[in-house]
């Protein structure tokens, strides 16, 4: 379920690449059809849910869903915990070939219901901004009777006076690590910085990729290239983007923030890992990536004029029709 802890010490984890894989040749790549998404809450994740699905459409896969609504976990009250078999409309012996839908990572049991290739993908946000989305989205200013600047000024108080099961509150702590799986509620291990680069390294040993949201492009184009989708099948429209129901501006003071880092630690060892390693491929790409992200920019920009991204296409070149240069001709269908 999670790296082995034994005594209050860990294994020395192996080296992880400092990069990425770079993708396979994009003239004669076949289309990765096998693909485990973790939807990771208030991280442009429902955006990337809607690519996900447009692309399992294109290519005829066959999602595997939740029993009940779009959660592996119940909803109704909102109860989020670690996904079970029991939680998914799995069939032993058929094949699937997507999830998209949110849950709270097990390794074990995912890849118990997908094919061996799977490629698993996940996203990241910047941890302040994701527990700001996150305060607001989930409305947990109704959890703790109190502003998201006073529940800063001592978060471990309105934690211990509110919090009794594990519901929406479980999004103000740690919030992305726990739906990666992390045991988030262990007291021995939370703060614990040795186990939660543990836990890291354990996620950068089972994830092929890992979006991050402040390069959500540039992602994009990168996650693009791996599985040899075609271009027109990453597009987007920003999805599920909510006001802010307080003045962001209210806890912009970097002592809120230093305030949060300790209060979620392990979010931003999480958050800065994955963001080293993308930076560290992106240092390492050359003009035809760029070439490439000029070219998605232009499409995107294209989805007003033409009505509807699904409406856009994109005409690249080469055998496969995945070559896009700066000669791409963009138009609407």
């Amino acid at each position: 379920m999670w790296p082995h802890f034994t005594r209050g010490r860990y294994s020395n984890p192996r080296p992880f690449p400092l990069r990425y894989k770079e993708p396979t040749n994009i003239t004669t790549c076949k289309p990765q059809k096998h693909v485990v998404y973790l939807k990771v809450s208030k991280c442009f994740s429902t955006t990337c849910y809607r690519i996900m699905k447009h692309a399992a459409f294109k290519y005829h896969l066959n999602i595997l869903k939740p029993k009940a609504t779009d959660h592996f976990y119940p909803v109704g009250p909102l109860r989020p915990r670690r996904i079970t078999k029991g939680d998914a409309l799995y069939e032993p012996g058929k094949t699937y070939d997507m999830i998209v839908d949110h849950m709270v990572f097990d390794y074990d049991v995912v890849s118990s219901m997908m094919p061996s290739d799977s490629f698993y993908v996940g996203v990241v946000r910047e941890p302040y901004s994701q527990f700001k989305s996150a305060y607001n989205g989930f409305s947990l200013w109704n959890k703790f009777h109190v502003p998201i600047d006073e529940f800063l000024r001592a978060p471990q108080t309105h934690w211990d006076r509110h919090v009794r099961v594990k519901d929406q509150t479980a999004f103000g702590r740690n919030s992305m690590m726990f739906e990666f799986g992390f045991p988030e509620e262990r007291d021995d291990l939370r703060d614990n910085e040795t186990f939660i680069q543990h836990y890291v390294d354990y996620l950068d040993s089972k994830f092929d990729f890992v979006i991050i949201t402040e390069y959500f492009d540039e992602s994009l184009i990168y996650l693009r290239r791996l599985l040899c989708w075609k271009m027109e099948y990453v597009l987007y429209l920003p999805i599920n983007v909510k006001p802010y129901m307080f003045d962001p501006n209210v806890v912009a003071n970097s002592s809120f923030q230093l305030q949060h880092k300790k209060w979620s630690k392990a979010d931003y060892y999480l958050y800065h890992h994955f963001l080293s390693k993308f930076k560290a491929t992106l240092n390492q790409q050359g003009h035809d990536f760029f070439e490439e992200l000029r070219v998605f920019r232009q499409a995107l920009r294209m989805i007003g004029k033409c009505g509807n991204f699904r409406r856009v296409r994109i005409e690249g070149k080469g055998a496969l029709g995945l070559l896009y240069t700066s000669e791409t001709n963009i138009k609407c269908t």
